[in-house]
């Protein structure tokens, strides 16, 4: 099997190679301010750490206080900001915040993101928005943000963090309490899966736009991962 450990650094290196490491910082001018959302906790803060041990002064946005407080004083981070990225226009607000206390970020980690799993009926436009809002508009915000400033500095590093919900051709049932039930009226991640799809459509169109700036935009796709704040349990903990 596969320890916890091992899958966490699995999914850093991946990211590392789609900062391109050696070239995580700006080659002229030494800028080394890094953004990531969903930061205090889980993936988030496992790249937050990582990116802070490469000498990044690394800025993390979560919701809550304590786990911020707590990401900091331990040092994966050298600065946070509490903001609900679900909230209208709230990671627009946060990059100001960054830039006024931290300087501009030349790189920028989407990790925030959330599911809500509901039978298809259930799934309200409230819950719906309520999805897309964290998952995709909150990630599309604060990169819009962030490119005038890497696009002045010819240089910047985008890392959006998807999901295998949002890779064509998945069998869900992999994914589900039973694998075996696959009717109608079980609870699925209808809005979680459009929205990380979305991401991936969403980063190759940026990569296309961008990339003629030095700018590169890319995406990781991880599948269940074991983090101590929502550990797996049962069949899902048997098939990692």
């Amino acid at each position: 099997g596969v320890s916890r450990a091992q899958a966490s650094r699995c999914l850093i290196d991946d990211i590392f190679a789609a900062l391109d490491k050696p070239m995580i910082v700006h080659p002229e001018s030494g800028q080394r301010v890094a953004l990531v959302t969903g930061g205090s906790t889980g993936i988030g803060r496992a790249i937050a750490s990582a990116l802070s041990k490469d000498g990044l002064t690394c800025v993390v946005v979560a919701r809550r206080a304590q786990p911020l407080a707590d990401t900091v004083a331990n040092g994966d981070a050298y600065g946070a900001i509490q903001a609900d990225l679900i909230s209208d226009s709230a990671a627009s607000s946060v990059y100001s915040e960054c830039v006024e206390r931290y300087g501009r970020p030349l790189v920028v980690i989407n990790n925030a993101g959330g599911t809500d799993r509901r039978v298809l009926g259930d799934h309200s436009e409230r819950h719906w928005h309520g999805v897309m809002r964290l998952n995709i508009e909150a990630a599309f915000q604060l990169i819009r943000g962030a490119t005038p400033a890497m696009v002045d500095s010819g240089w910047g590093r985008i890392v959006n963090i998807a999901s295998v919900y949002g890779m064509p051709g998945l069998d869900h049932r992999l994914y589900m309490d039973d694998p075996a039930t696959a009717a109608i009226d079980v609870p699925r991640a209808f809005s979680y899966t459009a929205a990380k799809g979305g991401i991936l459509a969403l980063t190759r169109e940026l990569a296309c736009a961008l990339g003629g700036h030095n700018i590169t935009v890319n995406a990781v796709s991880p599948g269940m991962i074991d983090v101590s704040e929502r550990p797996l349990t049962g069949q899902h903990a048997e098939r990692l």
